[in-house]
């Protein structure tokens, strides 16, 4: 398990040592997922570490595992304040496009003056080519160029109904300005990006809904 001991300086010198300490103190250093990691007794005396075949097989012959975290696929801890942001706000703080996103919404209801009632799912398309952002946040407009609505209902949607979209459009300035904040400190694939645009920032709301969501909406 050598070959999962962190030794990368940027890593230890921006994450909690507490990250590397696991319930065996054997693995005390390595870069595991905790969740993957089990207590056969109520001391922790045994433990047992739970591998895919592909990792284990690797680990066997004492080669570093392909998607194993100490693999450069590590990206640091997000700060307790920063880990209730949504998918649309990670967007905009994102370096990279490499999806679309397309959501099929259903509204019930049984007159049309009645409110509507939502469900519906998304999914997401790789794109063929992505673009590589040169200064962030990515703008609304932006963002609007990767999302689609398609709704099926007996009406078309009020401002009352948009409201209901919020917990899956939500953005809020601060959340943005913060995470691209972390993101600049912590992450070396951020480091020399150049501040965040407060211009862009600015056409963001500090709490509501994605702007021009509702010129994307399809019926």
């Amino acid at each position: 398990l050598e070959t999962l001991r962190v030794t990368d300086d940027h890593i230890l010198k921006h994450t909690p040592r507490s990250r590397f300490c696991y319930i065996d103190a054997y693995l005390d250093g390595l870069l595991l997922d905790p969740k993957g990691i089990r207590a056969k007794d109520s001391l922790c005396k045994e433990v047992e570490i739970y591998f895919c075949l592909d990792c284990y097989g690797s680990l066997s012959r004492a080669k570093m595992p392909q998607l194993a975290l100490n693999n450069h696929m590590y990206r640091g801890e997000l700060p307790e304040d920063l880990l209730d942001l949504t998918w649309v706000e990670e967007m905009a703080c994102s370096l990279y496009r490499t999806t679309a996103h397309v959501a099929r919404l259903y509204g019930t209801s049984s007159s049309e003056e009645d409110p509507l009632q939502l469900h519906g799912n998304a999914c997401a398309h790789p794109m063929d080519m992505f673009r590589n952002a040169k200064q962030l946040p990515w703008s609304p407009s932006d963002l609007n160029d990767l999302i689609s609505i398609i709704f099926v209902g007996p009406r078309q949607l009020n401002q009352k109904d948009l409201r209901k979209l919020a917990p899956y459009y939500f953005v809020r300035r601060s959340k943005i300005r913060s995470m691209l904040k972390h993101c600049s400190k912590s992450n070396r694939l951020y480091h020399g990006m150049p501040d965040p645009d407060e211009n862009i920032l600015s056409l963001f709301p500090e709490e509501g809904l994605l702007p021009g969501l509702a010129e994307r909406i399809v019926y």
